[in-house]
């Protein structure tokens, strides 16, 4: 059979608008599928710059919860201060009053030493709570049963620098059981703060000495006792290699 030649060839299709929007519809990508593309990657980008200004406006508003306020600040230096104070009065001495008779006067000394003071100060000044060269004062009240405390009870003295702070209580003995002198030390700044004190300072117990004495007393009795029991023991024991036999002339 013979080939049909008589129909025309068909010709390429031009390369029109028209044909290229309808092969960008045909895949999804014409000109307003791509508009439509950058403006929600535009969105998702505002999006994700607006949660990180949420998150750190929430993570100012938390650090600014949390600050501490001016008094706070103040209160851990005065603590500083105190903890200077505290670890000095380690090296304080306060003696006992001298034993007398019941209505004798005597004095009780409290020795601060001036590396106390020197540590209190240097912490003020570094803590900016004093300028350097300011008033510093240490007040010491003095507590004892058994006396009566003649002269004020709280004393204050001046802290100079390398000198030792020392307080003086005149006291009166009483009839009874006496106690202890304890005394509370605390440090007065020239800025106005509240006094800040440490832990005390306790002297030596004026019974002690009476009761070592009775120990004494105790342990030279029990050492008699047993020295006259081992005598009285010896004494009524035979006498080693004494004869058993009867005298000669029986």
């Amino acid at each position: 059979m013979a080939p049909i030649v008589d129909m025309a060839p068909i010709p390429n299709p031009t390369d029109s608008g028209d044909g290229r929007q309808r092969v960008h519809a045909r895949y999804g990508v014409g000109v307003a599928g791509r508009h439509h593309a950058a403006s929600h990657a535009g969105a998702v980008a505002a999006a994700v710059a607006g949660g990180a200004a949420v998150a750190e406006s929430k993570a100012a508003k938390v650090a600014a919860a949390v600050a501490d306020t001016p008094d706070q600040v103040r209160a851990k230096k005065l603590a500083l201060v105190q903890a200077a104070l505290v670890s000095g009065l380690k090296s304080a001495v306060l003696t006992e009053p001298v034993a007398g008779s019941a209505g004798k006067p005597t004095q009780v000394t409290l020795d601060v030493p001036a590396t106390v003071g020197d540590a209190v100060r240097k912490a003020a000044e570094e803590q900016g709570l004093v300028a350097a060269g300011s008033a510093i004062s240490l007040a010491a009240g003095l507590g004892i049963e058994g006396y009566s405390i003649d002269s004020p009870a709280v004393q204050t003295q001046p802290v100079v620098a390398g000198q030792p702070t020392q307080f003086h209580w005149n006291v009166t003995a009483k009839e009874g059981e006496k106690s202890a002198p304890k005394a509370s030390v605390c440090v007065q700044l020239a800025s106005g703060d509240p006094q800040m004190c440490g832990t005390g300072v306790e002297g030596p117990d004026p019974n002690s000495d009476m009761r070592t004495k009775y120990w004494g007393l105790g342990l030279l009795v029990a050492a008699a006792v047993a020295l006259i029991a081992w005598v009285v023991v010896r004494r009524e024991q035979p006498k080693s290699g004494r004869s058993n036999r009867p005298p000669l002339g029986y």
